[in-house]
């Protein structure tokens, strides 16, 4: 079980993370939004106890000015900055419960429909990934669709007076992305970001260090779709690429602006969304092969 609250009001905003281990011990990650934060584990006597304990936590933190995030939760433009929060800390957990300390050689983070898999292999060519526990499966969290339809107050259904019910309606809106297919590839180039912003941070983890200290080889993929430009990994066997990356500057900055608060990595998803990567955009790439 995990529950993320944000306070915003706090300049810079600051977060507070629980994750429930096992029936008598959780962790809780606290800091400001954008760090990995600060771990403190807790141990109880009972699971009753224990879930006093979060339940009394959870109150504080809304009378200091918190908001406890839902699953279904959309705040306009942290779509980024929540996804990568909560990846980064379900993949450490992952991390430390199943693999051995040892120096890995290769990694892969992968994307599934709205389900994430971490894999670390003691070779270069990589290992099998294995999917985080069920209840991680973030449709509301990762569906742009979803998150435009509330941003946008787009309907999933219209009433026909006619035969006097309700038919569920295309997703459609009048500026790129306009359909579900344009949101779906959309998906999949951020999302690849997102795991190659929550590996960066991973590696940076001093509680982390002696498995990902010799990484060699990072594989980041979002459904088929490798981490990337835009314009070119989404390269479809026997259609070529994609055709509708190549959109106005303007529509650009809207998407970014809707998902993206942190400016630095708008800049970096922007430099990759070209036919050739900016100076920041290559810079960030090149982070993961060093």
């Amino acid at each position: 079980m995990q529950k993320y609250l944000i306070n915003s009001t706090t300049k810079p905003a600051s977060f507070c993370s629980l994750f429930v281990d096992d029936y008598y011990t959780h962790t809780i990650y606290s800091g400001e939004v954008g760090t990995n934060g600060q771990a403190d584990t807790q141990e109880f006597d009972s699971d009753e106890e224990r879930f006093q304990n979060e339940e009394k936590l959870i109150e504080e933190k809304i009378k200091q000015g918190y908001t406890l995030l839902k699953d279904n939760d959309v705040l306009r433009g942290k779509w980024f900055e929540n996804l990568r929060l909560r990846l980064f800390h379900a993949f450490k957990q992952d991390m430390l419960a199943k693999y051995p300390v040892q120096a890995y050689k290769s990694i892969q983070l992968h994307r599934f429909d709205a389900n994430f898999a971490l894999g670390l292999g003691v070779n270069s060519e990589g290992e099998e990934h294995e999917y985080l526990d069920a209840d991680t499966a973030w449709y509301e969290e990762v569906r742009l669709t979803a998150i435009y339809k509330q941003l946008e107050n787009i309907p999933d259904t219209e009433y026909d007076q006619e035969d006097g019910c309700e038919y569920a309606i295309e997703f459609e809106r009048n500026e790129w992305p306009v359909n579900e297919e344009d949101c779906y590839e959309l998906e999949c180039f951020l999302t690849n970001v997102v795991l190659a912003s929550v590996f960066l941070s991973l590696k940076e983890d001093p509680d982390l260090n002696g498995y990902l200290m010799n990484i060699e080889v990072v594989n980041i993929t979002s459904e088929d779709r490798k981490l990337g430009l835009f314009s070119s990994h989404f390269q479809i066997p026997g259609f070529g690429p994609y055709t509708d990356t190549n959109v106005d500057n303007h529509i650009k900055s809207n998407v970014v602006n809707a998902f993206i608060q942190d400016e630095q990595i708008q800049q970096i998803v922007l430099g990759l969304w070209g036919d050739k990567a900016n100076e920041m955009a290559a810079a960030f790439l090149k982070r993961l092969k060093q």
